[in-house]
């Protein structure tokens, strides 16, 4: 049983009950408010999450959203909405929203988001208390080498592969060995005894990646003599790796998008929608940042991508770590 509790914001006494309802039959305490300046208010209860409607009187669910994040910008918040177009879940999720559900909603698909929410809070007060950790041996580093920082890093590794994240960011220079962690990754995981499997796309020409990834039909394109399963496909319940996915075209990228939203994807040329149970290890050597504002990556796609960002340190750092890499 939990004893967390969660703030519900909504302006339905219907949707406040059923909730209600919902969250403490599995345990939860729930808190509510029928607007968004008294969800507001009721911040002063320190909920561990909270649940807004996007349509609110006096104040609407992206402005309850800012305000929270105001005042506490690691608050998981979740967006109820009726109203679930690309464009006002990419603004929710620019804002810092954990994530959303369209109404009417399913329950045991809401406990899911919640329950990843709420897991991705305290994997990130983890890895945020590991970094804090690894930041004070920096002076016992600079005399003793440099292979403390690989260990701390494996902390990290170690949290984040026993959590449910579907996705998870790997920073840093060319050759720091993000393939290394990458794969660590897995195989400290739940998924060790299904594939990894690895891609680099920077390697591969825009019309071939897709089908890499996402397997194609027989006779979808020329040179398409018969079915190709993609690594979403053979990599079932296992890692997909993809390397230098800055490197990926836009119209991959959407595909890319909305095979981790809707946790389905079609292969080139079909029509049947394939369930993916995958999880997707990104790796970049640039600045993905950057690459958003100057228009070469998809924001809804970084914002999905960096929930749980890992820096992993320059080689120049740790030379003592070089033999391992």
């Amino acid at each position: 049983m939990t004893n967390q509790k969660i703030l519900v914001i909504d302006d339905e006494e219907i949707i406040l009950r059923s909730l209600g309802r919902i969250l403490e039959e599995e345990g939860f305490r729930v808190s509510v408010a029928k607007t968004g300046t008294e969800g507001i208010e009721k911040l002063s209860e320190t909920p561990d999450l909270v649940i807004t409607d996007l349509k609110l009187p006096q104040m609407d669910g992206l402005s309850v959203l800012k305000k929270i994040h105001e005042i506490d910008k690691e608050l998981p918040v979740i967006l109820l909405t009726a109203h679930g177009s690309i464009q006002s879940a990419t603004e929710a999720m620019k804002l810092g929203a954990t994530d959303y559900v369209t109404k009417p909603f399913d329950s045991d698909e809401l406990l899911v988001t919640i329950r990843k929410a709420l897991e991705t809070k305290a994997l990130k007060q983890e890895v945020d208390w590991l970094r804090n950790e690894a930041m004070k041996q920096i002076s016992y580093d600079e005399l003793n080498g440099q292979t403390q920082k690989m260990r701390d890093l494996m902390k990290m590794v170690d949290k984040v592969a026993n959590s449910t994240a579907h996705t998870v960011l790997l920073e840093g220079e060319s050759g720091t060995g993000k393939n290394y962690v990458a794969r660590m990754m897995h195989f400290k995981s739940k998924q060790k005894n299904s594939p990894f499997m690895e891609i680099n796309c920077a390697s591969l020409p825009e019309n071939l990646i897709e089908s890499e990834l996402f397997g194609h039909e027989r006779g979808s394109f020329t040179d398409a003599k018969q079915l190709k399963k993609g690594l979403f496909e053979v990599a079932k319940g296992g890692t997909v790796f993809l390397d230098e996915i800055s490197e990926m075209s836009l119209s991959t990228q959407a595909k890319l998008l909305q095979a981790i939203e809707c946790r389905m994807f079609r292969r080139v040329g079909g029509v049947q929608d394939i369930e993916t149970d995958v999880r997707i290890i990104a790796a970049t050597n640039i600045n993905l940042k950057e690459a958003v504002a100057q228009k070469r990556f998809r924001e809804d796609l970084y914002f999905r991508l960096q929930l749980i960002p890992i820096h992993i340190p320059p080689l120049r750092e740790r030379p003592d770590d070089i033999p391992i890499l």
